[in-house]
């Protein structure tokens, strides 16, 4: 979620700043001069002349003398008794690749101008009025943002805002980004908010409740259509703070004071009946879920002490702990387990659990971070030897599936507290396995130390020294190294001429993928290919459509289409499981971003091969060329050793 509203009173306030001088020669009215100037001699001057008071230089002259805040009012009374002003003007603010289109009116609330807002309304000015965000390339025209009665509500003055509700201000108008006047009231309190402007927030929220604030309204998409959503039977027609806006995050102005930590508006609105389970458009995260997200603790506290479900989840299946745990936040984590939040929870869709979550979010510089938070969990029970949907465990995510670091810290915890060393997936992987897909020796160390079988196969064949010696990642990575890897496993004693289904050897696979340094290793130690070894690794073999998964993820299907005019195509498909896992209405949404996940990885270019490479050239601005070890063997083609593995399809 974004706080658009702050977001765009930040960008506005900057535009404010009216200067008398340029670096180039333009011509200002002299009638804006003199109000930049605050003279009010030469505004009544001018006036009297026939000066134009529907002159503008960028902004409009009554706009100019409205948004300063050091304009007189006496200025102000004359610009509006002149004959033939327009009140209603919009005024062109030019901001670079947009300008600001607002009214006379709109520029006086922000400005804070009580007296001016009276005297503008008594001259017709109309309330409901919106500004605009013009943007020069924008096909589609201006899109809405915001009302005089937003800005009100955002300032948190309570004055304006009943002046504008008394003179029939739309207490249900909803900008672009699914903001509404209650939103802007409550929703741009942080932390660091002063006292005073807090209790302004929440006395101007309900005096916008009082009102009859009900928004019940909201924006599809981020489109100008408009849907109704009925409202429970029974809700009081004045207080209905549950509001789900679509095309700003799907939020109500409960998750917005929940995001920023704002008790106070929290304690206002559930008093007036908003629903603590009412869950985010999309996402379907509830209040609770979006506080800790955000790492409100004390927020997370106070939604529980109200009532909220603890074990609600989301689209995914996550539940508030594992969303703490993600974001490795310890304060937050800690108050969920006080409160009974159940350890062993794990998201459905990938199969991890908050343990597996701290290890697989916790980067090299967040390695404390980690650790601590793998502590508080263990400390509460979490079972180290879970295994999720595709058997992984929190030891093969320490040991590298999860992680680059090459530090075995976090692997010697789960040793020390009994995770089982031997462990194996659905593919058949151990954690030693996983320390050499990474090639991190110390961390294979450790595991051989504790009891790692050097021998287990995984349901390719491979072992340990054959994942080590495919070297599938990048060899120049500063965390991994394969050939000491290699050298360790053979001093270890691992068998370096044993086969996979495929028949090929450690030594057969590290020439594959090109491994010079590993390829002297295991010739050096007497290892042999077998040349009996089906596979084609001619340019004409590729040819062809494609598809298969990546690791043997269930969810995502990769299709490539090789042609013999070397171009290349590349779509992410979703699977019967993935899909599975969501509505019938967010499929769409679901395959627009898988579709987004290839464009942004590079969808097409051309290829060509670089020894035993396979170099594809992207047409993604933001995606290097991509490069992979591969190979046809019976019939499968290879992309760096079993990373990915694609059968041909004939359409």
């Amino acid at each position: 979620m974004e706080k658009y509203f702050i977001a765009a009173i930040l960008l506005f306030s900057t535009l404010l700043c009216y200067q008398n001088a340029s670096a180039e020669k333009v011509f200002v009215p002299e009638l804006i001069e003199a109000i930049w100037k605050n003279d009010s001699t030469k505004v009544e001057l001018l006036i009297r002349q026939g000066a134009d008071v529907n002159a503008k230089h960028e902004d409009t002259v009554l706009v100019v003398a409205l948004a300063n805040k050091n304009t007189s009012i006496e200025i102000i009374k004359m610009l509006l008794n002149a004959k033939g002003i327009d009140v209603n003007k919009y005024s062109t603010r030019p901001m670079g690749a947009y300008s600001w289109y607002r009214t006379p009116l709109i520029a006086a609330v922000y400005a804070g101008n009580v007296e001016a807002v009276k005297l503008l309304l008594a001259k017709g000015a109309k309330v409901n009025l919106i500004d605009n965000h013009l943007p020069t390339t924008d096909i589609e025209g201006p899109k809405p943002m915001n009302s005089a009665l937003m800005y009100a509500a955002a300032a948190g003055s309570v004055e304006l805002v009943e002046i504008l509700l008394n003179r029939g201000a739309n207490i249900e108008q909803i900008n672009s980004t699914g903001m509404t006047p209650l939103m802007f009231s409550v929703g741009n309190v942080i932390d660091q908010t002063p006292v005073i402007e807090k209790e302004n927030a929440v006395k101007t929220a309900a005096l916008l409740l009082d009102r009859g604030a009900k928004v019940d309204n909201c924006p599809f998409s981020s489109t100008i259509r408009f849907l109704r959503i009925d409202l429970p039977k029974g809700t009081p027609a004045s207080v209905n703070p549950n509001v789900i806006t679509r095309g700003g995050g799907g939020i109500s102005a409960l998750m917005q004071v929940a995001m920023n930590g704002f008790i106070e508006g929290a304690k206002l609105l559930i008093d007036r009946g908003a629903k603590l389970e009412l869950q985010q458009y999309g996402n379907k995260w509830t209040p609770l879920m979006i506080a800790a997200n955000a790492n409100k603790t004390q927020m997370v506290n106070y939604l529980l002490d109200r009532g909220a479900k603890i074990e609600a989840v989301d689209t995914v299946g996550s539940n508030s702990l594992l969303i703490a745990s993600n974001g490795l936040f310890y304060d937050t984590a800690s108050a969920l387990l006080k409160r009974k939040a159940n350890v062993n929870a794990f998201t459905p869709t990938n199969g991890a659990n908050a343990l597996m979550n701290v290890i697989n979010f916790g980067r090299q510089d967040q390695e404390k971070d980690s650790i601590r938070m793998m502590n508080l969990l263990i400390d509460n029970g979490i079972n180290i030897n879970f295994q999720g949907v595709m058997g992984d465990t929190a030891l093969m995510y320490a040991s590298g599936w999860g992680i680059v670091t090459k530090n075995p810290e976090r692997a010697k915890i789960l040793l020390d507290k009994g995770a089982k060393v031997n462990l194996q997936n659905k593919k058949g992987e151990t954690a030693l396995m996983m320390a050499a897909y990474r090639g991190h020796v110390d961390t294979a160390k450790l595991l051989i130390e504790r009891g790692a079988n050097i021998e287990l196969k995984d349901t390719s064949g491979r072992t340990a020294l054959m994942t080590a010696s495919a070297a599938t990642i990048d060899l120049k990575d500063n965390n991994s190294d394969f050939p000491e890897f290699v050298k360790l496993l053979l001093d270890k004693g691992a068998n370096i001429n044993a086969k996979d289904k495929n028949k090929s050897t450690a030594l057969s696979l590290a020439k594959k993928n090109g491994h010079k340094k590993i390829v002297a290793v295991l010739t050096a130690k007497g290892g042999t290919t077998d040349e009996s070894e089906k596979k084609d690794e001619s340019g004409k073999a590729i040819v062809g459509i494609w598809e298969g998964m990546q690791n043997s993820n269930p969810y995502d299907l990769h299709r490539f289409t090789f042609k013999s005019d070397n171009t290349w195509t590349y779509e992410i498909k979703a699977t019967a499981m993935l899909l599975k896992q969501f509505p019938k209405s967010q499929h769409k949404v679901v395959l627009d971003s898988l579709k987004d996940r290839a464009k942004q990885q590079g969808d097409k270019g051309t290829y060509s091969f670089r020894e035993q490479y396979l170099v594809l050239k992207t047409n993604s601005f933001f995606s290097p060329d991509r490069v992979f070890g591969w190979s046809v063997e019976r019939g499968k083609l290879h992309l760096n050793g079993t990373e990915f593995i694609f059968t041909k399809v004939t359409k």
